[in-house]
């Protein structure tokens, strides 16, 4: 089967998105199948954040858009470029002998007009959806920005001229009930083999990576709380925070407000490349993944939280959305509302190697059994056999 992954997402990157592409790419091929990726820009990322992977046959059409912020400008360019990039993508079809088109991301201006460049022809068209982009959008931002009319558009009449729909969340799969032809699809990492890791206890400090953006999502205000439970229970832990939030203005005032409150147990590390992030993971005691309880975060799907298991460390997770379908506490994961947090059975965690080594091999399980991305995309390709 030959297959083309397109869509409005830049690749490669650091972002979730580049890396569920990345593994949905290495399903397909773990199934013998050819594909190729057509993202909407280059992303320019180092090659040392990027660890060496091999991206797969990747191409690019050069996005010569206007930046400007005059509002007619830069839709004038938006448009132009979805024009000419979705001619390119028609060509490559054609050229290739395509049999399934994978569109991610919910761009309704660019994967319309390449349905339509594409209706005589017999191909297998599946949309992957991973949000709930009108819980997540302000309406009061589209006069500002096209992008946002574009995604909200593509998130109610895209699906509806698809073949099969590839789903996230429960919650997603729900929403979008009236469509028979669907599938879970809620993450997807490479289990077929474990990273050769050790399994290190320390009972000096207890060292727990945060790795995100200090978004909203992100649900900031936990590792506040965290903190000072920890703090008036005489806990040693050391918070090492690392990610993009630098780069952002509230986000970065949110990482030193919580290195100021708390100086002896956070660190503040911005962005790493791949080696240094690898260093720190391998060192890391827990992984800490806090999430915003909102509609929004419970029709997602944390993603990286595969990427720890993978690390072989326990995780610290807050119950929101579909995590409770897969993690149980203190089976898998130390898993918890906030206002359930046990100090005392956080306590035993840190105390107890057995315990910790009992999830993190539960972990491991749960991944080999819901997200490897072999028998995941195989699960794919049967649905799309059956159309």
């Amino acid at each position: 089967m030959n297959v083309l992954i397109a869509g409005n997402f830049p690749y490669p990157s650091g972002a979730a998105s580049s890396a569920r592409i990345y593994n949905i790419s290495k399903g397909f091929e773990a199934n013998n199948c050819k594909v190729w990726i057509i993202p909407y820009k280059k992303f320019e990322y180092p090659n040392d954040n990027l660890g060496g992977k091999d991206f797969g046959n990747v191409f690019y059409i050069e996005n010569n858009s206007d930046p400007s912020q005059n509002l007619l400008t830069k839709s004038i360019s938006w448009f132009q470029y979805n024009s000419l990039l979705t001619n390119y993508i028609h060509e490559f079809i054609l050229s290739h002998k395509i049999d399934l088109i994978y569109f991610y991301g919910e761009s309704y201006f660019l994967i319309n007009s390449i349905l339509n460049k594409i209706k005589e022809l017999r191909i297998i068209k599946v949309l992957h959806i991973v949000e709930d982009r009108f819980k997540m959008v302000n309406i009061k931002n589209i006069i500002f920005d096209p992008l946002i009319l574009d995604i909200l558009l593509g998130s109610n009449y895209l699906p509806r001229r698809m073949d099969l729909l590839c789903c996230i969340s429960f919650g997603l799969f729900e929403k979008y009930k009236l469509y028979k032809r669907k599938l879970i699809l809620s993450g997807i990492e490479d289990f077929s083999r474990d990273l050769d890791l050790d399994y290190t206890i320390s009972k000096d400090i207890v060292n727990i990576i945060y790795l995100g953006a200090l978004t909203e999502r992100d649900n900031p205000d936990f590792l506040l709380f965290f903190l000072k439970k920890m703090k008036s229970n005489g806990i040693p832990v050391k918070l090492h925070l690392i990610g993009k939030y630098f780069k952002e203005i509230n986000s970065n005032k949110r990482a030193l407000a919580i290195e100021t409150e708390f100086p002896r147990m956070v660190i503040l590390h911005g962005e790493l490349n791949n080696s240094q992030l690898i260093s720190f993971c391998m060192n890391a005691t827990f992984f800490l993944l806090p999430r915003l309880d909102n509609v929004a975060e419970r029709m997602a799907f944390p993603t990286r939280v595969l990427e720890f298991i993978k690390f072989k460390k326990v995780i610290i997770l807050e119950k929101v959305g579909d995590l409770d379908t897969y993690f149980k506490h203190m089976e898998n994961a130390f898993l918890f509302y906030k206002e359930e947090f046990n100090v005392e059975e956080f306590k035993l965690l840190i105390n107890s190697k057995s315990i910790q080594l009992q999830l993190i091999q539960n972990a491991t399980n749960t991944g080999k059994q819901y997200f490897d991305r072999k028998s995941n995309i195989q699960k794919l390709i049967y649905a799309v056999k059956k159309i």
